[in-house]
């Protein structure tokens, strides 16, 4: 039987990330119980290590800078996470279950962001939003939900968004549209083998690379690049 996860408080979480920072080492937030929590409008210098945790709630992390990088292999979130206008080093967060949505905006990730194996209950959003190296979403899954204000589908938005990398979104599935519109992509964008069972709009798309579309399922492809 596995051991239960160890509860922390707010207070709790705020004082490992103080200890970290002064002893130079990662913040260690994994394999806990963690309230929902914001850590907006702060400056954190140090690595955020919330891998196999459950958050009771959602993540905020807006108008932040992380100088290191947010761990949330294996995490479950029960409702969101908002990182919208900040900075991070790397977002790699493989195998995590979002209850609801994923939302990056006006945000810089100086290196990649990795969900891949992730489920996420309602969509996957990273509009206007920079990234130094690639975007890996293989494996990911994407599924409508319905909230109290309504139906949240299994979008993904990757719109005016520029990413110095590639995107890999192979094998993935997605309830609802893929929309690409006006970003700007260095290498390649792979949807090898992946579902969208609504439209898939590459419309205003700049790419220095390839468009790998083998065997890529949607209602219909908007290809006007």
């Amino acid at each position: 039987m596995d051991e239960p996860l160890q509860r922390l408080t707010f207070d709790d979480i705020l004082f490992e990330i103080r200890q970290a920072e002064k002893e130079k080492r990662e913040a260690n937030l994994s394999n806990k119980l963690l309230p929902e929590f914001s850590l907006s409008s702060r400056t954190i210098n140090t690595t955020l290590n919330l891998e196999n945790s459950t958050v009771q709630g959602a993540i905020y992390l807006n108008n932040c800078i992380i100088n290191g990088d947010i761990k949330l292999n294996n995490s479950l979130i029960y409702t969101t996470i908002y990182i919208n206008e900040s900075e991070i080093n790397n977002f790699i967060a493989k195998n995590i279950r979002i209850r609801e949505v994923i939302n990056f905006l006006a945000s810089k990730i100086k290196g990649n962001i990795d969900m891949e194996k992730s489920q996420i209950k309602g969509f996957i959003s990273f509009n206007r939003t920079e990234v130094g190296n690639d975007i890996i979403l293989n494996e990911v899954i994407a599924k409508d939900i319905m909230t109290k204000s309504g139906n949240m589908k299994g979008d993904l938005y990757v719109r005016n968004t520029k990413v110095s990398g590639n995107i890999f979104i192979k094998n993935g599935s997605f309830d609802g549209l893929g929309s690409f519109e006006s970003s700007f992509i260095e290498k390649d964008l792979d949807f090898s083998e992946s579902k969208f069972k609504e439209v898939v709009n590459l419309s205003g798309l700049n790419i220095n690379g390839q468009v790998i579309a083998k065997t890529l399922e949607c209602k219909n492809l908007i290809a006007h690049i």
